[in-house]
């Protein structure tokens, strides 16, 4: 069974983003599916790794539910996002062929709406974030940057326990599913959240102000 089409995260009766390791088994978990508001049941068993099903007894075999994987651990990174005290630790950038590292982490004041997937507030400036890749293009339409924590990457790192703790390793540790998109200070493409830049992309820096809705985003490099 292929476990990255498991659901690891869903609503309790508080309405809060839960694990499905911190609730009882069966219907007892008291959980529903954020997408359908279908009862969910809790599976533990010895083969697959933990997850949430839709309840089939209180399923309307006529609702379309959109409830994934993906959109669970979405859920989940927001909430944890709104923790009070949460801290981030940022991605690198590249200014002028050098890789900034950023070495201590960051206060999150605040999580907001923006025209990606959501913004962080950290030292009272808006940082957008988003949940999947997206084009040079697309990403500097970002005022400041764009930080990308790929969730379908994450999933496939996903191990069979502990689902919050890696949620909070992805954010508040280095991780290889979180890279910048986009920097106001950066002068070279990310070429992947998972792997360096290769020296022969570091040629060619990307201006904003010449990128047109012409350009062409190829393995991370802009090309006209």
């Amino acid at each position: 069974m292929n476990t990255s089409n498991l659901i690891p995260f869903a609503l309790n009766d508080h309405g809060l983003m839960v694990s499905v390791e911190d609730v009882p088994s069966g219907a007892a978990c008291g959980c529903i599916c954020p997408s359908c508001n279908t009862p969910l049941i809790a599976r533990k068993g010895q083969i697959n790794r933990a997850h949430f099903a839709h309840d089939g007894h209180q399923q309307n075999a006529d609702t379309f539910c959109s409830y994934t994987p993906e959109r669970s651990v979405e859920l989940m990174i927001l909430a944890q996002l709104k923790e009070p005290g949460q801290v981030i630790h940022l991605p690198d950038y590249f200014l002028n062929n050098h890789q900034i590292t950023s070495r201590k982490s960051w206060d999150i004041e605040g999580v907001t709406e923006s025209q990606y997937d959501g913004a962080i507030i950290i030292k009272g400036t808006s940082l957008d974030i988003s949940f999947h890749r997206v084009s040079q293009y697309q990403a500097i339409k970002s005022k400041t940057a764009l930080l990308v924590l790929d969730v379908a990457q994450f999933i496939e790192t996903l191990q069979p326990a502990n689902y919050k703790l890696q949620i909070q390793q992805l954010i508040e540790k280095h991780h290889p599913a979180k890279c910048y998109a986009w920097h106001k200070r950066q002068t070279l493409p990310k070429y992947a959240c998972s792997k360096s830049i290769p020296k022969h992309l570091r040629e060619r820096p990307v201006n904003p102000d010449k990128v047109n809705r012409a350009t062409i985003v190829i393995g991370g490099v802009v090309k006209k």
